[in-house]
């Protein structure tokens, strides 16, 4: 995902290259509008993780690239975060930062948003929780299976 202009982008594409293939590079508009998707995508994504945790996107229309790939339960996907015990990737606390992120996006447009907050607070739990500590952010689904989901009983949301 990229922004400027048609000349900008195609200056940028052979190094753009050397990073993704061809066909992962999208033009997204002006400069700061690769930046916006990328945002929105990050936070989309890991929206839908929880919501696999959840075991609601498993199958049929609500199918995600999580849902493929990432199965939170070791053992049913051997390439999974979940297979490597949640060691490495993306921290909790950038998990919290793409949503505050996002949510600056959407305020920007006055777009409307439910789940941002209950997700600010799914992340910051998780990020303290012994079951999470220093792990990746997709071990948010030990929240949900640890414990009967006890760490999740009460979700504040301002």
């Amino acid at each position: 995902m990229v922004g400027g202009s048609k000349a900008e982008l195609d200056r940028a594409k052979p190094v753009l290259r050397m990073m993704a293939h061809p066909s992962k590079i999208i033009h997204c508009g002006l400069a700061g509008a690769g930046m916006a998707a990328k945002i929105i995508n990050n936070y989309i994504a890991t929206a839908s993780y929880v919501a696999l945790c959840e075991d609601v996107i498993n199958a049929s229309s609500g199918m995600s690239w999580n849902a493929l790939h990432m199965n939170p339960v070791k053992g049913v996907q051997t390439t999974s975060s979940a297979s490597r015990d949640f060691e490495g990737g993306a921290s909790h606390s950038l998990a919290v930062h793409s949503t505050e992120m996002a949510v600056e996006l959407m305020d920007q447009v006055n777009a409307k948003y439910l789940m941002a907050p209950v997700l600010r607070d799914l992340w910051t739990r998780a990020g303290k929780s012994p079951h999470c500590i220093g792990k990746e952010y997709r071990s948010v689904y030990r929240l949900f299976s640890k414990d009967d989901g006890c760490a999740l009983d009460t979700v504040s949301v301002e």
